[in-house]
């Protein structure tokens, strides 16, 4: 078991407020990568 280097859940994240849409589709993408691993 283990997450991929690509999706770790203790991600920190970014300063930059104005990619709050790209991080929504990195959650949706890391738990897809996830359930795929």
């Amino acid at each position: 078991m283990g997450y991929p280097p690509l999706c770790s859940p203790m991600e920190p994240k970014e300063e930059e407020e104005e990619e709050e849409e790209e991080e929504e589709e990195a959650e949706l993408f890391c738990m897809y990568y996830v359930y795929t691993w």
